[in-house]
């Protein structure tokens, strides 16, 4: 598993081999909060406006579990592993042009390992404007969140998953997406990185959390412009099983 996660980080760490990597996810647990648009947008590039939710935009912090990778060749997939526990911060935009919709990837934290190093190379090497770490995630399905970050972050979590399932419609907002958006900063380059897949069904299951506590600096921290209210009240948490989706090389707009 090592040699597959090394040699898929070197493939990707070149762009003339980049190639569609088919992603298998699970245990996820996300947590979305709402934001003024008029901060959102002065962070966004003008190419890319907030796409709102009952009348919001939405920030989201996700602890998750990367269940495989498949590099997607000519001759096959090949594995590059997983196993490997991640934290990512997102946000939902529009493009103007077309109105083609997409989460904009804000940072990435890999495993503070070896292996999590490697990773985080590759991705600072392919996805431009991300802001790409290394950090411990802890998640346990049976109430319990906690980020070690590099940057001395919070990310303290305790719930309770219930059987009641999440809003369909909010769901849709946020899992069926079929674009990345990466950005290097409000005035570079933007790109649009295709995802298919994340229509299917299995990719909507589920549920409703009752939050304990929740202790979070991770948005004042690392995007303090945006002034998003990180507390109990203000949140909105979900825990999801899967997410299964080819995703494809960026082009610029």
């Amino acid at each position: 598993m090592a040699y597959f996660l090394f040699f898929g980080s070197a493939l990707l760490a070149v762009p003339s081999m980049a190639l569609p990597i088919e992603e298998s996810d699970k245990d996820m647990l996300y947590c979305n909060f709402p934001v003024e648009s008029r901060n959102l947008q002065s962070y966004l590039n003008p190419k890319l406006q907030p796409e709102l939710y009952d009348g919001k935009a939405w920030v989201t912090a996700m602890i998750f579990q990367v269940a495989s990778l498949k590099l997607q060749t000519p001759l096959g997939k090949i594995p590059l592993g997983g196993g490997s526990e991640l934290f990512k911060l997102t946000t939902n935009v529009v493009w103007n042009q077309t109105g083609d919709k997409g989460y904009l990837l804000m940072n990435l934290d890999f495993p503070s390992s070896a292996q999590g190093w490697v990773q985080k190379m590759g991705c600072s090497a392919t996805q431009p404007g991300v802001q790409c770490g290394a950090s411990t995630a802890e998640l346990d399905k049976s109430g319990s969140a906690h980020l070690t970050s590099y940057d001395q972050v919070t990310f303290d979590v305790d719930f309770q998953v219930t059987s009641e399932h999440e809003d369909s419609n909010f769901l849709q907002y946020l899992i069926n997406r079929p674009y990345k958006a990466l950005q290097d900063g409000p005035g570079g380059v933007v790109r649009m990185a295709h995802q298919e897949g994340k229509g299917a069904a299995s990719n909507y299951q589920a549920y409703r959390i009752q939050l304990q506590s929740l202790v979070s600096s991770v948005f004042a921290k690392r995007w303090p412009s945006l002034k998003v209210e990180e507390s109990v009240t203000a949140a909105r948490c979900f825990w999801a099983k899967q997410l299964v989706f080819v995703d494809h090389d960026g082009e610029k707009i």
